[in-house]
């Protein structure tokens, strides 16, 4: 299990990701906590614990904010 200085630096990166995405800090909140298909139905923010999670978090960003995702 990562220690909790870890999984804040990820998820602060993650999060500043998310607000540059939607541009909105509440839209990136509520994406975090929505089920994404992309994701296994999983919630973003339950995927936070580990780095291959969030680096599957910042894929699916990375795909929303270039069109590459719906």
């Amino acid at each position: 299990m990562a220690r909790p200085s870890e999984r804040i630096l990820r998820m602060s990166s993650v999060m500043k990701l998310a607000i540059e995405v939607f541009e909105n800090e509440n839209l990136a909140i509520t994406w975090m906590k929505t089920p994404n298909q992309a994701l296994q139905r999983a919630e973003p923010l339950d995927l936070m614990d580990t780095e291959p999670g969030a680096v599957s978090i910042k894929a699916v960003l990375n795909a929303i904010a270039t069109g590459s995702a719906a």
